[in-house]
């Protein structure tokens, strides 16, 4: 088994939640202007200056550039403290869905945002853990064996189960284009 080894220089659990945190601002807005874009009708502009494809595209690319900064997160704190905070997207996304695209949040939606709230920073207080570096090598040696080959497996037939089903579905229930939609 592989050993911890932890280093000063990179085991800051502070930069490391202030990462994750602005990984949820990101995730939340870029999921936002991806569905203001959407709203969007074919030709208005987003924003008074891009097409709504481009919007969309700017939204996604908002939104997966939080899986960079919370893949460098990881290196100054562990994943199972981060988890606990970037559990605040949900209740950082339906503030920018109210904020930016005016959506109305039912009174019982406030309850559960209280308590993600109160659970990710009682979480985030009350846990200490250390950070774990691996070379390579070691890297390379838990990829290969047999529970993680089991584990790519499993993901591969998932992901390919997902393509069978939305390709058969997609047959079956076509999406009109964006002229046919425009002409009824």
């Amino acid at each position: 088994m592989v050993e911890c080894e932890e280093t000063e220089e990179t085991s800051n659990s502070s930069i490391g939640i202030i990462l994750v945190l602005i990984a949820c601002v990101c995730y939340a807005s870029g999921n936002c202007l991806q569905r203001y874009a959407l709203l969007r009708q074919p030709g208005e502009l987003v924003f008074g200056c891009l097409n709504r494809h481009v919007g969309w595209m700017l939204g996604a690319f908002i939104y997966f550039s939080a899986n960079g900064i919370y893949s460098v997160a990881v290196s100054f704190a562990p994943i199972t403290l981060l988890a606990a905070v970037f559990s605040l997207t949900i209740v950082v996304n339906a503030a920018c869905s109210v904020y930016f695209l005016g959506d109305q949040i039912p009174r019982i939606a406030y309850v559960g945002y209280f308590f993600v709230l109160l659970g990710a920073v009682i979480y985030t207080v009350s846990f200490r853990a250390e950070v774990c570096h691996y070379g390579g090598e070691e890297l390379v040696e838990v990829l290969l064996s047999p529970l993680a080959i089991a584990y790519w497996v499993c993901a591969l037939l998932i992901a390919i189960g997902g393509y069978y089903f939305a390709h058969k579905f997609e047959k079956k229930y076509p999406l009109m284009n964006e002229e046919e939609d425009d002409k009824n």
